[in-house]
């Protein structure tokens, strides 16, 4: 039996001073999850530099991949084919998990719902734009900064839709297809900054 439950991906591209960070945080040890139990993937689409020496100088227990350099929604997916838990869990590399993080999702995946959205708080100002925070405090977004899919449904529906090139709407238009296939729940305390 596979004891692997999670598999978090996190697609990172240019920005190792915040993967670092978010990294940090998803340490065994600081995951109140049991390190046996999840793993973590960064697929990188840099190509002027990558994480991968800082990956494998600071955090041996993550793996790194190379990127397909398709933008976003194409390196979520290289990310997730690479994942061997039940579940994949998605964040970003500039989002601070919370300590228990991985546990509420763990929790959650219990129920019936086959895909979850956690919360996201922004820091700092409420205000500000969120193209460049996105905030969900009660569920009903589904943003790919905090969510998790049984593996076998995102296998199911293609993953994230790659014509979109961009940040911009590849959540929506997987949450769209999901929803039509399960019930998304919201897990409040599965939280990142």
């Amino acid at each position: 039996m596979n004891q692997l439950l999670i598999s978090v991906i996190i697609p990172t591209y240019h920005r190792n001073d915040l993967l670092a960070e978010c990294l940090d945080l998803l340490a065994p040890g600081v995951q109140t999850f049991p390190a046996d139990r999840y793993e973590v993937i960064v697929t990188d689409d840099g190509y002027k530099t990558t994480a991968e020496d800082m990956i494998r100088e600071r955090y041996s227990w993550v793996k790194w991949v190379a990127g397909p350099r398709k933008g976003p929604a194409s390196n979520r997916n290289n990310g997730a084919k690479y994942g061997q838990g039940e579940w994949l869990a998605f964040t970003d590399d500039d989002c601070l998990p919370s300590p228990n993080w991985l546990s509420a999702y763990a929790e959650a995946i219990t129920g019936e719902s086959l895909a979850l959205e956690g919360a996201i708080h922004p820091l700092g100002d409420y205000n500000q734009d969120l193209s460049e925070c996105p905030i969900n405090l009660t569920g009903g977004c589904f943003w790919s900064a905090n969510i998790a899919v049984k593996r076998s449904l995102f296998e199911e529906i293609g993953g994230f839709d790659t014509n979109y090139p961009l940040a911009l709407g590849e959540d929506i238009d997987i949450k769209e297809r999901l929803s039509a296939l399960t019930k998304i729940s919201f897990v409040s305390n599965a939280c990142v900054e």
